[in-house]
């Protein structure tokens, strides 16, 4: 499974590297690429043998200071195809900041679960199955605040104007992305780590934390909804390839772990992939094809 997984993560990133290279979109890979790596080798190291803190298995191969090379790559590709495919769907900047995050979280909830149980990485204290299965509220947290503060810095530092790029300002910008951005996720996630303390929130109290924020980025992320009606060309099947790998594993994980029968994880899965299918339909607009073949047959 660990050759496995760091031999798909060369090939998807490769064609997500290509995509980028044929859109313009290489400076958005790299700089992704270098955030993630941050977050990750920081987080590891700063939340050591504390509650909620995580490590890898040692087994893979190829490591990036404390984190395997392909849970950076994955994570990169995540991003990087989410923020493509949402800014197709809709132009609305604000909808774009909240509804990335949800579409990247989505991938997680069940992935998550079955990764802990093929032992890829553990959450310290979380090792018996406490929580959602052995998976800590701040885990899904973070997939929610690591797309959003990169896509916040992003859209303020980066997208100067197009005369502005090749200069010596636009190219120093670049440099910050990656670092305010973290900056950004580490006060947002400490913020969250001390509330969590002056609430004196439970477990489950932690849950129902993360489902209000949950919610709150899905309100601001389809109130006003606005359909992108400017972007119809240049749209990718492969876009969705990394996940439609993921979503694979997750199905496969769930039988290979015994856990096909659970019910909420069974429910879960049907939420995630009638989503996955909504946003598929949005981004390709199918229901305007569909409408235009009934017509042409009338």
């Amino acid at each position: 499974m660990f050759v496995f997984l760091e031999l798909s993560s060369l090939v998807i990133f490769a064609y997500y590297l290509s995509h980028a290279y044929r859109n313009s979109n290489l400076g958005f890979l790299f700089l992704l690429f270098l955030f993630v790596s941050l977050v990750e080798n920081l987080s590891i190291v700063m939340f050591a043998g504390q509650e909620g803190g995580y490590f890898y298995n040692q087994g893979f191969y190829v490591f990036l200071f404390e984190t395997p090379l392909f849970i950076i790559l994955f994570w990169t590709c995540i991003v990087y195809s989410a923020y493509n495919i949402i800014k197709k769907v809709t132009d609305s900047k604000r909808q774009l900041l909240f509804l990335t995050p949800i579409y990247v979280l989505v991938l997680d909830i069940i992935m998550d679960v079955v990764a802990v149980k093929m032992n890829l990485w553990t959450w310290i204290g979380f090792e018996n199955g406490e929580g959602f299965y052995g998976v800590p509220a701040s885990n899904y947290l973070g997939w929610l605040i690591l797309p959003f503060s990169f896509i916040f810095v992003w859209d303020r530092l980066y997208l100067v104007q197009k005369e502005r790029i090749r200069s010596s300002l636009a190219r120093i910008l670049y440099i910050f992305v990656p670092i305010v951005s973290f900056l950004l996720f580490l006060a947002i996630m400490w913020s969250l780590y001390k509330l969590k303390y002056i609430l004196a929130l439970s477990l489950v109290g932690q849950y129902y934390l993360s489902i209000i924020i949950f919610l709150i980025f899905l309100i601001l992320g389809v109130y006003n909804f606005r359909i992108n009606k400017n972007q119809q060309e240049n749209k990718s099947f492969g876009l969705f390839n990394i996940r439609y790998f993921l979503h694979l594993f997750s199905i496969f994980g769930l039988f290979w772990a015994g856990l096909y029968r659970d019910v909420v994880l069974l429910v879960i899965l049907g939420i995630i992939l009638a989503f996955e299918f909504y946003v598929f339909s949005k981004y390709f607009d199918l229901g305007a094809k569909i409408a235009l073949v009934k017509k042409s047959k009338i």
